[in-house]
C-alpha cells in the first residue's frame, strides 16, 4: 500500500509524511493544484485497475472563489481514478460551510463524500463515515 501526502496553498507539492503533519502552510487556497497533482500522480503511478484509491481531503475550506469552477471542472477526471474522494471540511467557528462544500454536496456521485466536522468531537463520526464508505464497517476491529 502507497500513502501520498499532498500539501498544498496556493500550489501543490507531495511531501513526506513528517512535514505533512509538522508543517503549516499560509496565504491563499486553490485547491484545484492538489487535485491537479493528485490526477497526474495517479495517472503516473496507478493502475486503472486499482480498486481501492481513495483520496482524503482534509480543509479548513478555505478556497479562493475564483478557484472553485476550476475545481469542478478538474473533479470528474479525478473521480473517474478514485475508489472515494472524502472532502472533510473543518467548519468555522460560527457551523457555517463554505461555498466550495455546498457546491460539492451539490454534486451527485457515489465515490464523493463531503463531510464538515465542527469541533474535536466530530472526528472520530466523521472517520468511521470514511471507513464505512471504505467498505469497513468498524475500521477499529482488527
Amino acid at each position: 500500500m502507497e500513502v501520498v501526502y499532498i500539501s498544498h496553498h496556493i500550489r501543490a507539492q507531495e511531501v513526506s509524511e513528517k512535514e505533512f503533519f509538522t508543517k503549516g502552510e499560509s496565504g491563499g487556497t486553490r485547491c484545484s493544484s492538489a487535485y491537479q497533482l493528485a490526477l497526474k500522480i495517479l495517472e503516473s503511478r496507478c493502475s486503472r485497475n486499482n480498486p481501492k484509491i481513495y483520496l482524503v481531503h482534509l480543509t479548513d475550506g478555505d478556497d479562493l472563489l475564483s478557484d472553485n469552477e476550476v475545481c469542478l471542472e478538474i473533479l470528474p477526471r479525478l473521480l473517474g481514478r478514485l475508489n472515494l474522494l472524502a472532502y472533510v471540511e473543518l467548519t468555522n467557528p460560527y457551523y457555517q460551510s463554505t461555498t466550495f462544500l455546498s457546491f460539492l454536496r451539490r454534486l451527485s456521485d457515489p465515490r464523493l463524500l463531503s463531510l464538515a466536522i465542527k469541533d474535536r468531537e466530530g472526528v472520530y463520526e466523521v472517520l468511521r463515515e470514511i471507513f464505512r464508505a471504505m467498505g469497513r464497517d468498524d475500521p477499529w476491529e482488527s
